[in-house]
């Protein structure tokens, strides 16, 4: 199925985009050491943030092209491109503007740990100068996906992966500029990524932007911006509760290596929304009902598959990110053991729903889902644990925040095979 073969690609892109973050951990903890780690981790939560409007610009944008490819309009699909490249530049320099302007303030804010706090501006700011690069490598990668050259996507994440491992060495290990080599590994392999991306598209550029296309892209992509900014905020206030615990460089690394769980559903939802969309476009609505059953289904057997083989090989997967002492192995295996379990199922479900709403351009409703896992319970329930059980009380949370989330996307797919009438197909 086209599915499984989208996703394995979708996955394999993943990874290695991910690998700009793991290889920096991996440098940075072996040379630097936890205090360094510390500080990667807390960018990261920052980062995360930022790059939340990108990805929702990217997954909204995603939507409108598959749509019109699927409609074959060649005319507003090229449109819809130029539209989307437009937004992303105007957004990644307003967010330059400011991340330069109140990066200090915002690390002071999430009270990052004094020993760290200086590796942490350092990567930071360096980061925020290259964040014109990775908005446009993020748009310019959708439209690729999104227009059936997924393949083509992978060979420039492979380049700019192997580039980021090489300038990680040169940078880090070679001539010893700390985090600060890590930051320039990353930019400068963003950078290399959108340059080749950009040529390989140049023909699908038009100069002409539809007032239309406008209103449409910012009526899917808010949404979807929304959705993962309070994604990652609640990841950026549970970072900001964690500090203050002593097992903080123990969740540091278990929240990167359950990322690598979460992959998984990353790739197919978003396979699954552009596949959605398309449908849509053709106005295939059995197709849809079938495509996401399948994916219910297969997301929740290779998660579970993937949460089982890091529980059995939990020891030898950390050594690839840490070699110290044996209580902060002891905290990323206790992470593991919480937040990279059973809930995998709800969370697999959970991915795929909302996939699916924003592929059929409801993408509000997957923020209200969002909002639902993200602040009422990976927040509010946080706070509310934490007083009493401590660190643990935030690993409990975030354990269960998708459990209600999937049970209301699964009301949501069953009202959409009512309304369009596919109960006997």
């Amino acid at each position: 199925m086209y599915l499984i073969k989208f996703s394995f690609i979708l996955f394999i892109s993943n990874i290695l985009q991910y690998l700009y973050s793991i290889i920096d951990i991996i440098f940075i903890s072996h040379i630097v050491g936890d205090y360094g780690v510390v500080a990667l981790g807390n960018s990261a939560s920052l980062m995360f943030i930022i790059t939340s409007v990108s990805l929702g610009l990217s997954i909204g944008g995603s939507i409108i092209i598959s749509k019109y490819k699927g409609a074959n309009d060649s005319i507003k699909y090229k449109q819809s491109i130029t539209t989307l490249l437009f937004l992303s530049a105007l957004f990644s320099i307003i967010i330059l503007v400011l991340g330069i302007i109140f990066s200090k303030h915002i690390l002071i804010f999430m009270n990052v740990p004094k020993e760290s706090f200086n590796y942490a501006y350092n990567y930071i700011r360096i980061i925020f100068s290259g964040v014109f690069f990775i908005f446009l490598y993020s748009s310019i990668s959708s439209v690729i996906k999104s227009s059936g050259k997924e393949k083509v996507s992978l060979c420039f994440i492979i380049i700019a992966s192997i580039t980021n491992i090489l300038l990680d060495f040169l940078f880090v290990y070679v001539l010893k500029l700390s985090v600060k080599g890590a930051a320039f590994a990353t930019v400068i392999s963003q950078a290399l990524s959108f340059l080749l991306s950009l040529y390989f598209i140049r023909k699908d550029i038009v100069f002409s932007i539809d007032i239309k296309i406008i209103k449409e892209l910012i009526y899917v992509s808010f949404p979807c911006i929304f959705q993962m900014l309070i994604i990652n905020i609640s990841f950026f206030v549970i970072n900001i509760m964690m500090n203050k615990y002593d097992v903080i460089t123990g969740f540091t690394i278990g929240l990167k290596i359950n990322t690598f769980i979460g992959m998984i559903s990353w790739s197919i939802g978003e396979a699954l929304s552009i596949l959605v969309a398309k449908n849509m476009g053709e106005r295939n609505y059995i197709k849809i009902k079938n495509t996401v059953i399948f994916a219910m289904f297969f997301n929740i057997s290779i998660t579970m598959i993937a949460v089982i083989f890091i529980h059995i090989f939990a020891k030898n997967i950390i050594s690839i990110f840490y070699n110290g002492d044996d209580k902060t192995i002891n905290d990323i295996i206790f992470y593991l053991r919480v937040c990279a379990s059973f809930n995998g199922i709800a969370y697999a479900l959970m991915y795929v729903l909302d996939s699916f709403l924003i592929g059929i351009q409801k993408s509000y409703l997957a923020f209200i889902n969002s909002f639902i896992d993200s602040i009422i319970f990976k927040v509010i329930l946080s706070m509310i644990l934490e007083i009493s059980i401590g660190f643990i009380g935030i690993y409990i949370s975030m354990a269960v925040s998708s459990v209600v989330p999937s049970i209301i996307g699964i009301i949501y797919f069953l009202m959409f095979i009512k309304t369009y009438k596919l109960n006997k197909y």
